[in-house]
């Protein structure tokens, strides 16, 4: 071949499955034999938490444990008992193309629990577990880079795409003592939630920063419940082998567990935590790479080999501040509230698409609300209400784009009248749209015979619907910039019906 031709590759991140689901897990929950009888159970709330996941041909696998806490009313009607308890949940999906050496992103979150008090000794526990998943494999892409020689008439085309170069999970443990009152004596719950967050990269570290807040839920021997509220700061520099401030990195943190009791220091009492948080560590480095797309000869034939593969690229990363204002109403049979130990709002995006209007979000936010009554045999009380929320925003896009988004909860403010409770909650919408192509790459080129030699010296051709410059030279295996000189071509325009002369190479 009198041409030469330059091959390279590039590792870029593909998407193998993309997809959510739910599982049931259900337990009875036994009272243990040195805690008193169960008149009624006052609320149970549950946390989930994936321990393992395993991937394998066509299927994934994910394993996980809702921590359940459980209060209740002893048979005597005085004061408020608690009970931990775990259940495993399980659950598969089928994934195809999906190999064991895939990098698997997966959430959990109880979307629903509810109990039943079977005896005084047993308590059914069902919870319902939302499970996300994407799965990210990584393609080799070889490719005609390059071909040197004037023989051969290229068409190249600029593409750009991810490569994932840090994928890893770190745990670590905030550790702290919160004063409480000198008449706490048994805690009952104890509550952390990731309110802050933010990282800093540097060579081969992540440096994590955020705020929790806690708050511990206690009583003293047959007295109304208290609770302590605090925000605990952490800093932790996690390792990250490979990772740097010049890729696109992003880590997720997650509450593991949360270990709490009452303990005496020498200031006096306080709960004493123990909060694990995982941290999810996913860095990419932006690829970008010029390929061959097409070719020609203008003295032989060049045979390419093709190939389709898909490239993603950013179109644009928005966000978008939602506010919810809704006033909920206790059932008639739920006792007055005293104190609100907590309210928690989760934000969920239920559905998210672009368009030529903006990027549409529509979601739901699932208000929880755990307080302190003055009613005797029903001191703790809790109901869980959905307040929907929606909004448009960002620019105008194709509407085959892609978006990823997630709403993640500002900040949350309740007021109380009477049996209303006046929830109030700024939510935060981060969005990502994707535009993603189909691209022809030459992978490989074949020379065959030579140019048909018989063919005249020009060529009349009358420009039809369609034709491209590139088009009209491949046809005639003619320079492209020969024709544009003969033509006297402005920027290489032209127009149906135009005349052209196709000078023979």
């Amino acid at each position: 071949m009198s041409t030469e031709i330059r091959k390279s590759s590039v590792c870029l991140n593909k998407e193998i499955f993309s997809g959510s689901g739910q599982t049931v897990c259900q337990t009875d929950v036994i009272v243990p034999d040195a805690m008193p009888d169960a008149l009624k159970v006052l609320m149970a709330d549950g946390r989930a938490v994936v321990e393992s996941t395993v991937l394998g041909k066509g299927k994934i696998g994910v394993r996980g444990r809702v921590d359940c806490d459980l209060l209740y009313v002893p048979e005597n009607a005085r004061g408020v008992k608690s009970i931990k308890a775990q259940m495993p949940f399980s659950f598969s999906e089928d994934a195809a193309k999906a190999d064991e050496n895939m990098m698997p992103c997966v959430s959990a979150e109880v979307s629903h629990i509810e109990y039943q008090l079977v005896n005084s000794r047993k308590i059914s526990v069902k919870a319902v577990v939302e499970i996300k998943i994407c799965i990210i494999g990584k393609e080799e892409i070889k490719y005609v880079s390059s071909i040197e020689g004037d023989e051969a008439e290229i068409k190249e085309k600029k593409l750009k795409g991810k490569n994932n170069i840090v994928c890893c999970r770190r745990n670590f443990a905030v550790n702290e003592k919160i004063p409480v009152s000198e008449k706490a004596e048994k805690l009952l719950k104890c509550d952390a939630e990731i309110k802050s967050k933010d990282i800093k990269i540097i060579n081969n570290k992540v440096v994590a920063k955020g705020e929790l807040e806690v708050s511990a839920l206690y009583c003293a021997e047959g007295e109304m419940p208290d609770f302590v509220e605090a925000t605990l700061p952490f800093t932790e520099i996690l390792d990250a082998e490979g990772i740097s401030d010049k890729q696109l990195c992003r880590v997720d943190y997650f509450i593991k567990e949360t270990g709490a009791e009452i303990v005496d220091t020498d200031e006096g009492k306080a709960v004493s935590c123990s909060i694990v948080i995982s941290a999810n560590i996913c860095s990419d480095e932006e690829v970008e790479f010029t390929a061959v797309n097409d070719v020609y000869g203008t003295k032989t034939i060049l045979k390419p080999q093709t190939k389709s593969i898909d490239t993603s690229e950013t179109a644009d990363k928005v966000f978008a501040n939602v506010e919810i204002r809704e006033i909920v109403t206790l059932e008639n049979e739920m006792p007055q509230i005293e104190k609100v130990y907590a309210l928690n709002v989760k934000p969920y995006i239920n559905e998210c698409t672009a368009g030529s209007a903006g990027v549409k979000a529509d979601g739901t936010a699932v208000c929880s609300v755990i307080y302190i009554s003055g009613k005797e045999d029903a001191y703790v009380q809790s109901a869980q209400y959905s307040v929907p929320f929606g909004t448009v925003f960002g620019g105008s896009y194709d509407i085959n784009s892609i978006v990823k988004a997630e709403a993640e909860l500002v900040k949350a403010e309740y007021s109380l009248s009477g049996k209303d409770i006046e929830i109030r909650a700024s939510i935060k919408i981060n969005a990502e749209v994707l535009k993603n192509h189909k691209n022809d790459i030459v992978t490989d080129i074949t020379e065959e015979e030579e140019v048909c030699g018989d063919r005249p010296a020009m060529v009349l051709y009358f420009v039809q619907r369609g034709d491209t410059p590139w088009e009209i030279a491949k046809k005639y295996h003619s320079k492209i910039s020969e024709i544009e000189q003969i033509n006297k071509l402005e920027s290489g325009e032209i127009k149906e019906g135009m005349m052209l002369l196709i000078p023979k190479k």
